[in-house]
């Protein structure tokens, strides 16, 4: 990813799918794909998901920004973003 993406300006958006507990029904295990997890699961799932990004990124990478975004369809209100900054 780093030799396409323009070092010390470049952006990687990343729209991640983890779940979140408030939003979490029992019905939602059978939806999917992506399927979602149980609260229970929700920290380490985004540790998890954090983590792999970081890995798969290197050291190129530094993440600017995380959070849900504000506006999304409905199906994607358990989505989180990523922004990451190629490194110079």
């Amino acid at each position: 990813m780093a030799e396409i993406i323009t070092p010390g300006t470049g952006l990687l958006i990343a729209l991640q799918h983890p779940i979140t507990p408030e939003n979490f029904h029992s019905d939602d295990r059978s939806r999917g794909p992506p399927f979602l997890l149980s609260p229970e699961l929700y920290p380490f799932q985004l540790r998890w998901l954090n983590s792999r990004y970081e890995e798969l990124l290197g050291e190129n990478f530094e993440r600017v920004y995380f959070e849900r975004p504000t506006k999304f369809h409905k199906v994607g209100a358990t989505d989180m973003m990523s922004v990451y900054r190629r490194r110079a």
